[in-house]
This record gives structure tokens, C-alpha cells and sequence, in this order.
């Protein structure tokens, strides 16, 4: 793999990154990572438990059929059909929601009730499922429940229709909807584990230091000779001036500089 760089110290500006020490890099800081990913985790499950509202949800059902008296059970399937569009929109006009605000004495604006109703129609068939979404488990289940009982109502007035069936009334969930938790969590773990991954594969990438042999080969270009390693004994080294001295502590070993001279 191959990265570009503009680091004059290395031929053609050229970057050689090493698969295998940048698995090691990874594997040296997999404390980091692992710390990480729990933070993360840890993170977004308290947000989700403390800071984000949960919302149930409870939906009805109504079952869309032409007139009864129509010539043939065809046409009433094909009215039908015609007709499930047509439920859906009047689902969500003001009138019918401002009804079912009133009714139910709602701290509400039409604006926010509509956003919370949810009509959907599978296809190739006469079902209206109509779904509404609350902070309340209960107070979700009597406004559907209302609102299926004003939307059948309103419709057949308004088309002069037959009165569709109700399938399904509301119901109490005992599980909210939304957030997920366990969903959360791991998109808080997986975002803690790519951060990390990225930042230590950064800071690899970025490192030009020279701690090896085959760091001083491949970026200067120069044969080793040898390594002389350093005391790591306290030296008393005397200054310029040769009337004083100062302490100095030696670790590890140094790299020392040969000067060729012509």
C-alpha cells in the first residue's frame, strides 16, 4: 500500500506503509480501541435511556369495499380500490383531526397530531391500517381509536359510500417503538471503535521518527554500522568553561552520527 507524501527526506515523495506493522500499531493500542468502543457504547446508551423521549405506537385497521347494492362483487372490489386513496387523505385533512382533538380534549395542534399519524394501504388489497405514534402508550391507543371512528364517518359522508369494517381497533403497546437501545448502543460502540481505528492508523501514518534500523535504511538511505548504547549511569560532563559541572542522565541507547568528509 502506498500513500503520498511531501516529506522531502523520502525519494519521490513516496510513502511505503507496512501492512504488518500497521496491524501491530493497532494490536499495541487495542487497550485504546477497546476503551473506545465501551465509552462509546456507554454513551449512547445513556443518551438513549435519559435524554431521548421513547414513543409507542397503536394502529387500527379498516377494511375499504364498494356499496353492497353495486351489480357485482367485481365492481365492488374495483370501488374499492378507487376508494382506499381517497381514505388516506381524508385520514390527515384538518377538519377530521381537529375533530379528533376537540373530542379527546388534546393539549394539541393540528400540526403536531397529523405528524404523528401514520395511514398506510398493502398493496393489491382494501386494508387502511392507520397508525398513530405517542409519547402515552394509552393516550396513542384513544386517539386511533377516535380517529378510525371519525375517519369512517367523515369518508362515507363526504363519497357517499358505504361504511367501511373496522378489522383491528387500538391497542396499548407494552414496548415503545422508538428509540432502540440495543440499536443505539451498537452504533455507539461501532463509532468509538472506527474513531479510534482511524486516529491510531493516523498517527502511524504521520509518524516519521526513526526507532529502528530499518527505519534509518528505509527513510535516509544509510547503511548501519553499528549501535552504541549509552551509560546509564549519572555522568558528571564540565561545561565550557571547565570550572563547573553538570549532571546529566543517560537512558537508553543513542544513535550516533558518522560525518564523512572528503
Amino acid at each position: 500500500m502506498e500513500l503520498i507524501n511531501n516529506n522531502p527526506g523520502l525519494k519521490n515523495d513516496e510513502i511505503r506503509i507496512n501492512l504488518i506493522e500497521l496491524f501491530y500499531a493497532l494490536l499495541h493500542k487495542m487497550k485504546v480501541i477497546i476503551f473506545a468502543v465501551i465509552l462509546g457504547a456507554a454513551a449512547a446508551f445513556t443518551v438513549t435511556k435519559i435524554l431521548i423521549t421513547p414513543m409507542y405506537s397503536s394502529s387500527s385497521m379498516i377494511y375499504i369495499v364498494g356499496d353492497s347494492l353495486d351489480v357485482s362483487f367485481l365492481v365492488n372490489m374495483e370501488v374499492g380500490t378507487a376508494l382506499t386513496a381517497d381514505y388516506q387523505m381524508i385520514a390527515t385533512s384538518r377538519p377530521v383531526v381537529d375533530q379528533v382533538i376537540e373530542n379527546l380534549e388534546l393539549d394539541m395542534t393540528y400540526e403536531n397530531l397529523e405528524k404523528a399519524i401514520e395511514v398506510t394501504n398493502t398493496t393489491d388489497t382494501h386494508i387502511l391500517k392507520i397508525t398513530v405514534s405517542d409519547s402515552d402508550a394509552e393516550r396513542a391507543k384513544r386517539i386511533v381509536d377516535e380517529l378510525t371512528v371519525i375517519l369512517i364517518d367523515t369518508a362515507a359522508e363526504v363519497m357517499d359510500s358505504a361504511k367501511p369494517n373496522i378489522i383491528q381497533n387500538g391497542y396499548v403497546s407494552q414496548y415503545p417503538d422508538s428509540p432502540s437501545i440495543m440499536k443505539n448502543t451498537f452504533l455507539g460502540a461501532l463509532a468509538g471503535f472506527i474513531i479510534s481505528c482511524v486516529s491510531v492508523i493516523s498517527a502511524f501514518i504521520m509518524n516519521d521518527t526513526i526507532n529502528t534500523e530499518e527505519d534509518i535504511e528505509k527513510y535516509l538511505g544509510l547503511n548501519m554500522l553499528g549501535v552504541i548504547p549509552k551509560s546509564e549511569k549519572d555522568d558528571h560532563i564540565p561545561d565550557s568553561g571547565g570550572k563547573k559541572t553538570r549532571k546529566k542522565k543517560h537512558q537508553g541507547a543513542s544513535v550516533c552520527r558518522l560525518h564523512l568528509k572528503n
